[in-house]
């Protein structure tokens, strides 16, 4: 006896046609012996062969996939291309689409706090001489008087402020005449966002800011307008600019 699909063809499998993929009406044909010659099929392929659709190991010699119905002769999937064709009896399972994630908006840098004014980069100290400072004058080293302020940028990292001495090669860049300020008396010191700091060097005399005296080896944050009194009759204003 042999096996025909409903369009005629010999099949060698029972549920469906091994050459069209046709579902078998399961009736075997009643014509015998007849001697038909079936079409070339391709050399069989190993057992172990994977269906590319759904993975399924081929059947040696099948032409269709036994699951999806893939055509291994022309690699189309029977069912896109006759639509006579069953479902598979078990459906692979859907490919499911990997999920990209939408780009991100550029970051921005962090906007300073609510009221926070940027820190000024350039500063100036005037230097004046206060004659109302003088409570002990000296009649042998008198205030100066109609002295004109005079304005040093801090320019550098490190401002040295005091007397200038030659013979111990002692030149500050802020130079004090007043004999109550110490040769090293000073400095003027540059802070990471770029405001300045007092440090009192450990003078005789001392250094006050704003009317409380400085701790030497202590850096002190100035801001615009502090005011510093030293020696006999120096003043000297921090301005920012």
């Amino acid at each position: 006896m042999e096996l025909r699909c409903p369009k005629g063809h010999i099949s060698t499998d029972p549920d469906y046609c091994s050459e069209c993929g046709s579902k078998m009406s399961g009736a075997t044909s009643t014509i015998a012996a007849v001697a038909v010659t079936a079409p070339e099929m391709p050399a069989a392929a190993s057992a172990d062969e994977p269906c590319p659709v759904c993975a399924t190991p081929r059947v040696a010699a099948a032409r269709f996939c036994e699951v999806c119905r893939y055509d291994f002769t022309t690699t189309t999937p029977v069912a896109a291309a006759t639509p006579e064709a069953t479902a598979p009896t078990a459906a692979a399972p859907p490919a499911v689409a990997a999920e990209i994630p939408a780009a991100l908006p550029p970051q921005s840098a962090p906007a300073p706090p609510p009221g926070a004014e940027p820190v000024p980069q350039r500063w100036d100290a005037v230097v004046a001489v206060d004659p109302s400072l003088d409570k002990d004058p000296d009649p042998t080293q008198p205030c100066p008087v109609g002295q004109p302020e005079r304005i040093f940028p801090l320019d550098l990292d490190d401002n040295l402020l005091g007397r200038r001495d030659d013979r111990r090669e002692i030149r500050p860049e802020i130079m004090i005449v007043d004999p109550g300020v110490s040769h090293r008396h000073l400095s003027f010191r540059r802070r990471d966002d770029g405001g300045f700091c007092a440090l009192e060097l450990g003078s005789t005399n001392g250094t006050a800011l704003n009317g409380t005296p400085l701790e030497p080896g202590i850096q002190m944050p100035l801001k615009d307008c502090d005011q510093l009194t030293l020696g006999c009759w120096t003043r000297i204003t921090i301005r920012a600019r």
